[in-house]
């Protein structure tokens, strides 16, 4: 597979440096032009022996055998062919005979808009990597029309500009499909929302790069997250002021008020944690945190720079409080009361203590937590949530509702 790629690398499928007006621009230049097929381009580049360009040279070189005589004997691995304006396949049967054995198809920068005409590419038995970066996909599709890509692995789709619906139907018919490309899709964010179920179960690595440059609020709740440079990775989103993270495999070996300190020492411009207001004070002792923690982030020498060594400063105690006097109020039952809870439990045990106080049942019970600093409620969802996670003051309040 590293050898094939060669050809590819040459013309840098992977790219997203260059902007969609050149691309535009490109198109409608030769728009008199009539549009070739793509068998046709693959005759001139694979199955003429004139004009044979220097990628063809690179690829014998490489393999021991050229690409002409790959596709004159019907088992051509690599197919590539960018910048040829086509806009169908042409004969697919003469398409599927001379390419039933490629792994590894880039018709990226066409004029690709049917899914049709993809059908057929997707029909490849044995194909493994395909680039269809801007093309003028058609945003919509029926499922029902798309055959199964069984073995395809890698699906670039940079600047197609394409609904996430649409990406999801594609994603269904690729049961092994572990990387995607979806960079400079300039209304990714405004389709983020049709985002309520799993898109893929074997999908492994996304690339977004140029998208989402305005996005304020995320959510990554119960992702497969496992490692702090993808956490670190956020702080390049400069927009990014509220993030919702919670049940992900990294947080398994901290406690709740170790990973609020690790996450916003990471992420700079962020304000909001889980539902959180992150102060200036808890913002300043998750900069210092890291002090005295063996594995420092990638912005540590900033912190440093900014802060000073810890134990330059005064003592900072950072230990979590473990209680809180907090003000409940049922307006349903009329109860009202200063109480004292125990910060270390979770939203699950707080709940039982109350169903004895107000008589709501557990079942039926919704709870708003409202600290001084924010006065919106927020609404405890999660049952498993320790309460110190919220980092509760005494005097905030606790409203029971049904």
């Amino acid at each position: 597979m590293q050898t094939q790629r060669s050809e590819v690398a040459g013309s840098s499928p992977y790219s997203v440096g260059v902007s969609s007006d050149a691309r535009e621009g490109s198109l409608d230049e030769t728009e008199q032009c009539s549009s070739p097929s793509l068998v046709e381009e693959l005759e001139k580049k694979y199955l003429c022996n004139v004009d044979i360009d220097e990628s063809i040279i690179l690829m014998k070189s490489l393999t021991g055998t050229s690409p002409c005589k790959l596709a004159s004997e019907h088992t051509l691995l690599l197919l590539v062919l960018n910048h040829k304006y086509i806009d169908r396949i042409g004969e697919k049967a003469q398409f599927l005979s001379i390419c039933r054995y490629a792994r590894e198809v880039d018709l990226a920068w066409n004029k690709l808009s049917s899914w049709s005409e993809i059908t057929a590419v997707l029909s490849l038995p044995r194909l493994e990597v395909l680039n269809l970066g801007y093309n003028p996909l058609h945003p919509s599709l029926t499922v029902s029309s798309l055959p199964l890509a069984a073995n395809l692995e890698l699906l670039i789709l940079n600047g197609t500009d394409l609904p996430m619906s649409t990406v999801r139907k594609l994603l269904n018919k690729m049961p092994k499909l572990k990387e995607l490309h979806l960079s400079e899709n300039r209304n990714l964010e405004n389709h983020f929302d049709e985002i309520d179920e799993i898109m893929s179960n074997s999908l492994e690595s996304l690339h977004i790069s140029n998208c989402l440059n305005g996005i304020r609020r995320l959510s990554l709740n119960k992702c497969l997250i496992d490692n702090w440079s993808s956490i670190e990775g956020l702080a390049d989103i400069k927009t990014l002021q509220d993030l919702r993270i919670v049940a992900i495999p990294l947080f398994d070996e901290y406690a709740n008020d170790e990973y609020f300190h690790l996450v916003v020492g990471r992420i700079p411009q962020l304000k909001i944690l889980n539902g959180s207001t992150i102060s200036a004070e808890q913002r300043e002792q998750s900069e210092r945190y890291y002090d005295i923690r063996e594995i420092k982030p990638k912005i540590f020498a900033r912190l440093v720079e900014r802060h000073g060594h810890v134990e330059q400063l005064c003592k900072v105690d950072m230990t979590p409080k473990k209680y809180a006097v907090v003000v409940v109020i049922c307006e349903e039952t009329g109860y009202s009361a200063n109480l004292k809870i125990s910060l270390t439990q979770t939203v699950s045990c707080l709940m039982r203590v109350l169903e004895k106080l107000t008589r709501i049942p557990v079942k039926r019970m919704r709870l708003f937590y409202i600290n001084s600093g924010n006065p919106f409620p927020n609404e405890l969802r999660f049952l498993n949530q320790k309460l110190q996670a919220l980092h509760i003051e005494d005097g905030d309040k606790i409203c029971v509702q049904v």
